[in-house]
Formats: structure tokens, C-alpha cells, sequence
């Protein structure tokens, strides 16, 4: 009878430990991925707000940060040109700088990088829901308003006369 409370006592410490330490592995599983041009000066403009997200609290434990210098780092520049740069084409953009967040099911591309907008998926990543669009940029919807803003007040005006 002592030796079934202790098998018992055992697996339920097993599964414990399991509970306790599967967050820890899928909270590591996300990766930014940051890519810039060292001899670009807008994207070393970029350099303190992936600088302040590594060092941030929250993230520096769960998320990896990469630097990836496409023109110095071939590598980089590899996985750049084969992944990324396709992509762009097709939709007729080409960042020099932006950021790729991931883990094993998902993948967000942020080129309006800002520390609020990384934050954000950031934290939804780390929530485990991450963003399903695999090409999304957040704030996106919000600039294409306000683009349009003085294209309404033209039409506006221009029914008026």
C-alpha cells in the first residue's frame, strides 16, 4: 500500500513539474528577428527601440531577439533575399528595415516598427494567440485612414462646387 502513494505521489509531482514548466518552454519559443542594413542610417535610427525591447522585463527572459545585418551578415542576407524579399515583390514593398516575430505555428512582419506596435504582438505571443495574418503590420489600418482623411474632404468639396 506505501508503494502506491508513493508511484502516486510521483506522478502527480511529474505532472506538476510538467505544468510548471511547459509555459516556460513556449514563452521561449518566440523569436524577433530584427533586419536593417548597418549602412543605412534610417534603420540605425531604429537600433534604440529594439534596444529598449531587449532589455525590457518582460521580454528579455521570453523572447529571443536576432540582429540580422543584411549587409554585412550573409546568412542574413540569404534568408532575406529567399524568404522575405519574394514576398515584398509580390506586394510591391521594399523595407530595408523591419521586424519578423515567430514561433513554430505563426510569423508577423512588422515594418512600422515602433516599440508600441512590436509591444503589442509581442504580448499576444507570449499570451498564445498570436496574430494569424502572417504578413500583418499593426497600425497599418490606422495610416491608410488617415491617408485618406484629406481625400474625403477634396471629394467634399469638390461635390459642393
Amino acid at each position: 500500500m506505501k508503494w502506491c502513494h508513493v508511484i502516486c505521489f510521483a506522478i502527480v509531482s511529474l505532472l506538476l513539474l510538467f505544468c510548471l514548466v511547459q509555459p516556460v518552454y513556449a514563452k521561449k519559443a518566440v523569436t524577433l528577428d530584427f533586419f536593417y542594413s548597418g549602412s543605412c542610417g534610417s534603420c540605425r535610427e531604429k537600433f534604440p527601440i529594439i534596444q529598449e525591447l531587449e532589455h525590457n522585463a518582460t521580454y528579455n527572459t521570453t523572447v529571443q531577439f536576432y540582429w540580422k545585418d543584411t549587409s554585412y551578415d550573409e546568412a542574413a542576407r540569404e534568408e532575406y533575399e529567399t524568404v522575405y524579399d519574394p514576398m515584398f515583390r509580390a506586394n510591391h514593398s521594399f523595407p530595408l528595415t523591419f521586424v519578423v516575430i515567430k514561433n513554430d505555428t505563426a510569423r508577423t512582419i512588422i515594418t512600422g516598427i515602433s516599440v508600441l506596435n512590436i509591444s503589442v504582438v509581442l504580448d499576444d505571443y507570449l499570451a498564445g494567440t498570436p496574430h494569424t495574418e502572417p504578413d500583418e503590420t499593426p497600425g497599418f489600418a490606422l495610416i491608410l485612414l488617415l491617408m485618406s482623411i484629406p481625400f474625403v474632404l477634396f471629394m467634399k468639396r469638390r461635390r459642393k462646387s
